[in-house]
C-alpha cells in the first residue's frame, strides 16, 4: 500500500458520468430482482469433501489453506482496494469503472471476486454444527465462525497490503459521526470496515515497483434481535479524493501509454493528495 484516501458518496453522485449509468443500473437491478424472485436458490453448495485432509472416528480436519485458495484467492493484478459498505456496492462499482476507464487502474472489490463468507460458513455449519431443525451446537458454531472469519480477515489484509491504493467510500452506511466532548468522533458498526481501516493505519507504506503490469432459517426471537457493535474508525485523517483532482491527474498523464499511465496515475495521485493535505 502506497496511498490511503477517502471519497464521499456525495462526491461520486456529483460526477457527470455517474447519473448517466445510474438509471441503467436501476433498470437492470429491477429486472434482476424480478428474475431472482422466480428463481430463488439457497446458499450455493460447496463440496466440503475436497477440503478433507484427515477423517477418522469423530475427528475431521479440513485444509484451511485450500479453503482460502478456493474462496478468497489472491488477485495478482489489483491496483486499488475499495473499502466500502455492502450497501454502497454500486458506488464502488462506479469507482471501479471510472478508474479503469480513465487511468487503466484495476480495482479489487471483494464481492466480485471472492465467495461470500457467510455462504461458506453456512455450508460448514450445516456439516459440523447442526444438531437439529434450526438448532446448532454453540461451541462448534463459535469455532467455525472464528476460523472462516480469520481466513477472510487475513485475505483482506493481504490485498490491502498488496494494492498500491486504498480508497475508503465514506457514507452514512460506512461511518457515523457525532460530537462528543467537543471532539468529532468517527465510528462504524461494521467490524469488516473497522478491520480494513485498521490495516490501513498499521501496514507500512511502500512505493509500487515501476512499471505496474496491467493484465488484462432462525426462530422469531433470534430474528428480532439485531446485534450492533460500535468501533472507532480512523478515516478523518485520510486525505479526501475528489473528481476534480482525478481530472487534473488525467490531464497531466494523458500522453502515457496504458502500462506507464497506471503507474504515473498512482505517483501523481500520491503527490497531489499528500501535498494538499500537508
Amino acid at each position: 500500500m502506497y496511498i490511503a484516501c477517502k471519497i464521499s458518496k456525495n462526491e461520486i453522485i456529483k460526477n457527470d458520468e455517474f447519473m448517466k449509468i445510474y438509471k441503467k443500473y436501476c433498470d437492470y437491478k429491477k429486472s434482476y430482482i424480478n428474475l431472482r424472485s422466480h428463481n430463488s436458490t439457497n446458499h450455493p453448495i460447496i463440496e466440503l469433501d475436497k477440503y478433507f485432509i484427515k477423517k477418522y472416528n469423530k475427528q475431521t480436519i479440513l485444509s484451511g489453506e485450500q479453503i482460502i485458495k478456493d474462496n478468497f484467492p489472491n488477485v495478482k493484478n489489483a491496483d486499488v482496494f475499495i473499502s466500502h459498505s455492502h450497501l454502497d456496492k454500486f458506488y464502488a462499482l462506479f469507482l471501479n469503472y471510472y478508474l479503469k476507464k480513465h487511468f487503466k487502474l484495476n480495482c479489487f472489490i471483494d464481492s466480485l471476486v471472492w465467495h461470500n463468507a457467510f455462504d461458506l460458513l453456512k455450508n460448514v455449519d450445516e456439516y459440523f454444527s447442526k444438531k437439529g431443525e434450526h438448532l446448532y451446537d454453540y461451541s462448534t458454531r463459535n469455532q467455525t465462525t472464528s476460523n472462516i472469519f480469520i481466513m477472510l480477515a487475513n485475505a483482506l489484509s493481504y490485498m490491502i497490503d498488496k494494492c498500491p491504493i486504498v480508497i475508503f467510500i465514506s457514507s452514512e452506511h460506512s461511518q457515523v459521526s457525532y460530537q462528543d466532548s467537543m471532539i468529532l468522533q468517527d465510528k462504524t458498526y461494521s467490524p469488516w470496515l473497522f478491520h480494513e481501516v485498521s490495516m490501513v493505519h498499521l501496514l507500512p507504506r511502500k512505493k509500487p515497483p515501476f512499471p505496474i503490469a496491467n493484465e488484462s432459517k432462525q426462530n422469531k426471537i433470534a430474528a428480532d434481535l439485531h446485534l450492533k457493535i460500535e468501533y472507532p474508525i480512523g478515516v478523518s485523517d485520510l486525505p479526501a479524493l475528489t473528481f476534480d483532482l482525478l481530472s487534473q491527474i488525467e490531464k497531466e498523464i494523458n500522453y502515457y501509454d496504458n502500462i506507464i499511465k497506471a503507474y504515473n496515475a498512482i505517483i501523481k495521485m500520491h503527490n497531489l493528495l499528500y501535498e494538499e493535505n500537508n
